[in-house]
């Protein structure tokens, strides 16, 4: 498993539900 994908996918993921979060707010 590549690890390093595997946490800049996370983050990726991460700030783009935050995004819709605070769209949403």
């Amino acid at each position: 498993m590549d690890f390093e994908a595997l946490i800049t996918q996370g983050v990726a993921m991460l700030s783009e539900f935050n995004l819709l979060v605070l769209l949403i707010l």
